[in-house]
């Protein structure tokens, strides 16, 4: 189950067995609904109140609810905004010569929706995201990074696809953009020398975060998928060469880490530092 919450709701995705006759028993469906609420307002810190749940969209062997007859959810994250839009990837076979079916992504809100088949033709896209003004961010890879690869932008209200960029050159696989209103992303990139954070802004791309194979300097052994928020923050999560601690660092475009959080296991090593003043 994948659950993700935003101030109006929430998103789950739940795998159900029909049990109901003879002829479904076993058989299982894949879902995805919008838990809806209200924002109890009596205390500043109080949690929301769920009231009901939505069905998005749902895939199985019988009865598929927005989406395409033969359409499954496989493995997928889905990604909700505030404005309750809803976007999730999902398998829709096409027929077509070398496609691996899985460039396909869902928008809809509201209990309603539909699928557009996005990403080149052949190519393997990441879990989309939506951002605050209803746009689908997500990357297309190909075999041996083709043309093609890099972060796109799906438009439902034009119902355009747009590839933003396919930098930095050299990029392996490209993974977890997020874009913003403004329209700048920010994303996880792949290279033979190692993996990198980056954010793109009209035409300009800034690396955020390297790890060793790309930086010898880097105080980073392993960078995991980073997250990007509309005010230009780029977060996620990192390991750290010296003593393997993990950390949650965040980053602006003064391109300076601020750690969030850290392992109990640095902490202590810091405080047993200080205590001995080293």
């Amino acid at each position: 189950m994948h659950l993700r919450a935003t101030r109006g709701g929430a998103i789950v995705r739940v795998r159900i067995v029909f049990g109901g006759s003879a002829m479904h028993s076993g058989l299982s469906s894949r879902a995805v609904f919008c838990i809806l609420s209200t924002i109890a307002t009596s205390a500043p810190a109080a949690l929301p109140e769920y009231l009901s749940f939505q069905l998005q969209a749902r895939s199985g062997p019988v009865n598929n609810f927005n989406l395409p007859a033969g359409a499954s959810i496989n493995n997928a994250s889905v990604d909700l905004n505030d404005a309750g839009q809803v976007t999730l990837r999902v398998r829709v076979p096409t027929g077509m010569p070398g496609d691996n079916f899985t460039r396909h992504v869902f928008v809809g809100s509201n209990g309603a929706g539909f699928t557009v088949s996005e990403g080149p033709t052949t190519s393997t896209i990441s879990d989309p995201r939506v951002d605050a003004s209803g746009k689908v961010w997500f990357t297309a890879n190909l075999d041996g990074s083709g043309p093609l690869a890099g972060v796109y932008r799906y438009d439902p209200g034009n119902l355009t696809t747009v590839r933003i960029t396919g930098l930095p050159n050299g990029t392996s696989f490209y993974t977890a953009p997020r874009g913003v209103s403004a329209g700048n992303v920010g994303y996880r990139v792949e290279a033979a020398s190692g993996v990198a954070w980056v954010s793109f802004s009209a035409g300009n791309l800034v690396t955020l975060a390297a790890d060793r194979g790309v930086n010898l300097q880097s105080p980073y052994s392993t960078l995991f998928v980073p997250s990007f928020a509309e005010n230009l923050q780029l977060v996620g999560k990192v390991t750290l060469f010296a003593g393997g601690f993990d950390q949650i660092l965040s980053f602006d475009s003064s391109r300076a880490p601020v750690v969030l959080a850290r392992s109990r296991a640095e902490d202590i090593q810091i405080r047993r530092k200080s205590a001995i003043g080293g």
